[in-house]
């Protein structure tokens, strides 16, 4: 993708705020337990990404 072609979006700060917790959150838990290999944790990962950004 060129520069001139990326396209400038405005973000909601609370949104964001609230992805980062949930992914955060959801890092600290695998940390404790280990259920989730580096690939699951990516795929929750987007999916807590997807779920918030609509």
């Amino acid at each position: 993708m060129l520069s001139d072609e990326i396209k400038k979006v405005p973000i909601n700060d609370q949104k964001l705020l609230q992805m980062k917790k949930l992914i955060i959150s959801a890092e600290r838990q695998n940390l404790k337990t280990g259920e989730y290999a580096t690939q699951d944790m990516v795929k929750a990962i987007r999916k807590i990404i997807e779920k918030n950004a609509d």
